[in-house]
């Protein structure tokens, strides 16, 4: 049977002469050459694997970018779909064979999948292939084009990225530092694992401002302020400031803080660290504790050096000039008096060397814990101030709460012996009676000691010195000035504490704290 589209055809040939049928199919010829040759000029120009598939016949034709991409010669490989499929990774085939049984099942035309292809030296490359499908009149699929391109530079660099991205990470995070970032306005956007482990806050809390949730009341505003200048001016900063721990201690830390700029200088960011300065910053705090303890011990070296060639030479000056005059007296009486001034004033001295000694040792000697007997240590002090005048008008009255007490034995009688001293030799000799009333309170934390006199008490504008080295507060006074700076001094190798009230003309109650140092 003849279709009528073939009369068509048979009679616009008719048209021809024979020869220019002939040169017409020249033409054409030239015409298809001309396209092949475009055509492989093309598939060299590209370095893509550009690729035919007959779906009917199932050859499947390379150009000759594949051979380049797999590493074979056209001999050496196979032009159908088990040879590609073959050279899939085994750990993307299944998934690549699915994809394309998927695109032919649902009538789809556009096609691309990534993945890795074998190449003849058993490397792989990775790449990215894009197909085209072309069906019949019948909806059937007859043929498919596409191209392969080799990524291999893309994706090692993409996996390069993603390890330094990992690498990264996991030093951010896992540095035993705190690290943060903030946006170019200074507001926080990161802080790593480390910081959020710190203060116990979450990533979502800390943004913004939000992070100053963990600083130190007292250090907000200074830290934004920093922050703020350093926006402004575009600078690096550095502060530091105290941040809450999670079991809400805070610790010294130093934050140092950089921009991050493009090449026209533009802030994109900010990175910073906190630096643990805790310790230093103890350290620098005693330092500074001892050098103001070293001022003061200088001060008080320079006044006990002044003080103490003073009070020996004066003494011993009086004794050279009383011995002098005793040579020239002829009258034993008067002689007699003479040596009684000399022997008050060796007393003295004497007085003055022990106050010296009991300073020292003092200084240098360890404390001992020991079980005290308050009323054989009163005793004792009393028997040791070597009959001072006055003691026999002292009416002394004691009350004792409680028994046991620990605490250095040594430094107790110091202060004791000083402040009974003290009552006898600054009694009111106005006053009918002199008395003085201790009142000891012993609990098992602590002993608190009160010393009640009536004697002639202390001005008030005298008091704030009272316990200064070389400190005299009455014209009554011929002590050595060291008296009651060697108690206080005692009180605070003890861990204790000692205040003072007193009324000129009335009396001095003097009140002391000390730990109970009663053994575990």
């Amino acid at each position: 049977m003849q279709l009528p589209e073939d009369n068509l055809i048979k009679d616009s040939f008719q048209e021809f002469s024979r020869e220019e049928l002939l040169e017409e199919i020249i033409r054409l010829k030239k015409a298809l050459t001309k396209a092949e040759e475009q055509k492989e000029l093309i598939l060299k120009a590209t370095n893509d694997a550009v690729y035919e598939w007959d779906l009917l016949s199932g050859h499947l034709s390379w150009s000759e970018g594949f051979l380049t991409l797999i590493g074979y010669d056209r001999a050496s490989i196979a032009h159908t779909i088990d040879f590609w499929s073959s050279h899939l990774h085994p750990e993307e085939k299944q998934r690549v064979e699915a994809s394309l049984e998927a695109l032919f099942q649902t009538g789809g035309s556009h096609w691309q999948e990534e993945y890795r292809f074998r190449r003849k030296d058993g490397s792989y490359a990775y790449v990215l292939e894009r197909g085209y499908v072309v069906y019949d009149s019948q909806n059937k699929a007859v043929r498919m084009v596409g191209a392969i391109q080799d990524v291999s530079k893309h994706k090692q660099a993409e996996l390069a990225k993603e390890i330094i991205s990992k690498e990264y990470t996991f030093l951010v995070n896992e540095i035993p530092i705190l690290v943060f970032s903030n946006a170019s306005d200074g507001g926080a956007d990161f802080v790593n694992r480390q910081w959020l482990v710190y203060t116990g806050l979450s990533m979502e809390q800390i943004l913004g401002d939000g992070w100053t949730k963990a600083l130190h009341p007292q250090d907000v505003v200074p830290t934004l302020q920093a922050r703020q200048r350093a926006v402004t001016n575009g600078t690096s900063y550095q502060i530091q400031l105290r941040l809450r721990r999670k079991d809400g201690i805070y610790r010294w830390f130093q934050v140092d803080v950089l921009p991050y700029k493009d090449q026209d200088g533009s802030i994109l960011k900010w990175f910073g660290t906190y630096t643990d300065i805790e310790e230093v910053k103890q350290s620098q705090s005693m330092l500074e504790a001892t050098l103001e303890e070293l001022h003061e011990k200088n001060f008080e070296l320079d006044q006990f050096v002044y003080k103490t060639s003073h009070d020996l030479r004066a003494p011993l000056t009086s004794i050279l000039g009383l011995v002098t005059i005793i040579r020239g007296e002829k009258e034993e009486k008067t002689k007699m008096a003479y040596v009684e001034l000399i022997e008050g004033r060796v007393l003295k001295l004497d007085a003055f060397i022990k106050s010296m000694l009991a300073y020292s040792r003092n200084a240098r000697t360890p404390v001992k814990e020991e079980h005290i007997h308050f009323p054989t240590l009163i005793e004792e002090c009393l028997a040791e101030l070597s009959s001072p005048t006055g003691v026999e008008r002292l009416k002394l009255s004691t009350h004792l709460d409680g028994e046991i007490f620990y605490s250095d034995a040594f430094r107790l009688k110091m202060i004791f012996s000083n402040l009974l001293s003290n009552a006898i030799k600054y009694q009111d000799f106005s006053k009918d009676e002199s008395f003085l009333k201790i009142t000891i309170d012993i609990s098992p934390s602590q002993g608190r000691i009160i010393f009640e006199d009536n004697g002639v008490g202390v001005k008030e504008a005298y008091q704030g010195n009272l316990f200064d080295m070389f400190f005299r507060a009455t014209d009554q006074s011929e002590g050595s000035g060291l008296g009651l700076y060697i108690v206080k001094q005692a009180v605070n190798v003890l861990q204790g504490s000692i205040t003072l009230k007193s009324q000129f003309r009335k009396g001095t109650f003097f009140s002391l704290t000390l730990p109970n140092r009663v053994p575990l």
